[in-house]
């Protein structure tokens, strides 16, 4: 069974948020019903290119610094996640989604019921000069000693692939980071897939995993596993990328 999952993996293309670098696993690193919860992420913030710059912006006075990929064109959308009743307004017809948010909301209908559910919903938007790139994601918190770490998780409402023959070709790994929240700001440090990929190939870790036919590394830790290594490794710089700010968005 594990085999299978694992070349359904390899077909998969619906990993990435964005945090290059990171290692897709299997399992999440939350343990079901010790999620936390922190709702001063919700809202919607813009990348800055400068860790240290994490000052409020307005859409009419952006300041960042110019790179290739403006981080400006990076916009993160965070909402709690909820199970949504949305219903028309003479209440002739009604739809439920048992994960949703409200901007999924149809035109027209209104939100009726909801159910908060204990993790959020991302919607990730990547400017480029040829597209518009949207990613939905659930993403989860969970503290590991003193530190605090996302996971997020694709969440692929719009595609019709998933609803399909091939539905079970489609894996939705995870990919991790650690966070810090402040007044100013969202400060992210995706995990550096090169380091860790390194401590595996050196074995210098046991932390269980496949190579698909591309020599990429799947990590098929459990959860406890995962939990386990970054206990080990949290304080360690090398197994982060640079880290990245989220600065909000006043609208």
């Amino acid at each position: 069974m594990i085999q299978m999952r694992l070349l359904a993996l390899c077909l998969a293309t619906i990993f990435v948020l964005g945090l290059t670098g990171c290692i897709p696993s299997i399992h999440g690193i939350v343990i079901p019903g010790e999620e936390l919860l922190d709702d001063r992420i919700l809202g919607t913030w813009m990348l800055t290119d400068d860790a240290s710059d994490s000052n409020p912006v307005t859409s009419g006075d952006v300041s960042v610094n110019e790179s290739e990929d403006n981080p400006e064109d990076m916009i993160w959308v965070f909402e709690r996640a909820a199970s949504l009743t949305f219903s028309n307004s003479d209440g002739s017809s009604s739809t439920s989604m048992p994960i949703a948010a409200p901007s999924l909301c149809p035109p027209g209908m209104e939100i009726t019921e909801s159910k908060p559910l204990p993790y959020y919903f991302l919607t990730h938007t990547d400017l480029t000069e040829k597209d518009t790139i949207t990613t939905n994601l659930l993403v989860y918190l969970t503290a590991i000693d003193d530190h605090l770490f996302m996971d997020f998780q694709p969440y692929p409402i719009r595609e019709n692939a998933l609803l399909g023959r091939f539905s079970t070709n489609f894996v939705l790994a995870h990919t991790f980071a650690w966070f810090s929240v402040t007044d100013d700001g969202i400060s992210i440090k995706s995990l550096n897939g090169d380091y860790i990929e390194e401590l595996i190939r050196n074995r210098r870790i046991r932390l269980k995993h496949e190579i698909n036919g591309n020599g990429d590394i799947i990590l098929t830790a459990s959860t406890e596993e995962l939990r386990g290594f970054l206990t080990k490794y949290a304080n360690n710089e090398e197994l982060y990328d640079l880290k990245e700010t989220l600065a909000p968005i006043y609208q």
